[in-house]
């Protein structure tokens, strides 16, 4: 999946202003808009108090993050990216929220967020060292993030009420405050428990885990290399040797190919047949749990369990004579 225009058109911003030069991972608080940016927003004091500048800064930081961690993407699959989406977030220690690299892409099929971020189909999720767990995607012509900072001795959602409770404490002229609120009445305040969050969160957790369905996407290497075959000298093999090169510097990994929710569990089921799986049959939401392992099961690690459908079958139902009224 391509990435959204305004990730291309930050990190171009940040390649033209030298951002990109800034030694390291930068954190957030390093981000120095450039004049241009600021001057959009009417200068320094009203890009200040501005919410949608801030969202700027956070989307600039993560494109930054993301292109010097090597532009790695985690495409889901459409099975899994349903079964994540309809996991519960785990309330383990915050310090599970790690990922393999800096800052990574997250690739899943439009449409699966719903409602008014429905046209969402990237997240950019980063935690450079010694800053917060960010998540930040675009929608059409916005932007929307949410962090926490992750704390030793503090589970996820702990963090989570931390980040709530301080989310708006850096805007500083409140009635622009309560006009952004106003005017964004439908963004719910317990976003943790939206399918976004769990999306992200899980995603994350699940990738990090163990037994993850995770393989690395050689595709375009494997089509290169094909072209590559019986040329010789030639301006056509040295632009092929140089996409090949690229292709190779950015990791892609392919989330859950194996892996396959049941047709009973995607079914759109219908009122009636709604209310009849509901008393005999029972969509249980995916969890995480910690798993016994190692000599005499004294260590533990986290595992997955696919959402599934508990309960008799109809087949069962069937020959043990109930009645479906």
């Amino acid at each position: 999946m391509a990435e959204h225009p305004q990730q291309s058109m930050l990190r171009k911003i940040a390649q033209k202003t030298g951002i990109m030069e800034h030694p390291g991972f930068m954190s957030f608080q390093d981000v120095q808009m450039p004049k241009e940016i600021v001057d959009f927003f009417g200068g320094p004091e009203e890009a200040r108090k501005s919410p949608a500048f801030t969202a700027t800064v956070h989307a600039m930081h993560a494109a930054v993050v993301v292109h010097k961690a090597g532009d790695p993407v985690f495409e889901l699959s459409p099975d899994i990216v349903q079964a994540l989406r309809d996991t519960e977030v785990p309330d383990v220690p915050s310090e599970d929220l790690r990922l393999p690299f800096q800052g990574i892409n997250v690739d899943f099929p439009a449409g699966t967020l719903g409602g008014r971020v429905n046209s969402v189909s990237r997240f950019m999720i980063l935690h450079a060292p010694g800053d917060r767990f960010r998540v930040v995607y675009h929608q059409d012509n916005y932007t929307t993030y949410f962090n926490l900072r992750p704390k030793e001795g503090k589970t996820i959602y702990e963090c989570v009420d931390d980040a709530v409770a301080n989310q708006w404490s850096s805007m500083e002229d409140r009635e622009t405050l309560r006009a952004f609120q106003e005017q964004n009445k439908n963004i719910p305040e317990k976003y943790w428990e939206t399918d976004m969050f769990r999306l992200a969160l899980n995603t994350v957790l699940y990738i990090t885990s163990p037994d993850a369905d995770l393989v690395q996407d050689k595709t375009r290497e494997h089509a290169l290399h094909a072209k590559l075959q019986g040329l010789k000298g030639s301006r056509k093999r040295d632009v092929l040797l140089d996409k090949l090169a690229r292709a190779k510097q950015t990791k892609r990994y392919i989330v859950g190919a194996k892996f396959r929710l049941s047709q009973e569990y995607q079914a759109d089921l219908t009122d009636t047949g709604r209310k009849w799986v509901l008393d005999h049959r029972v969509r249980v939401m995916g969890h995480f749990k910690m798993q016994p392992c190692g000599v005499g099961l004294t260590e533990r690690k986290r595992i997955w369990i696919a959402p599934y459908m508990k309960g008799m079958t109809f087949a069962e139902m069937v020959e043990k004579g109930y009645v479906v009224r």
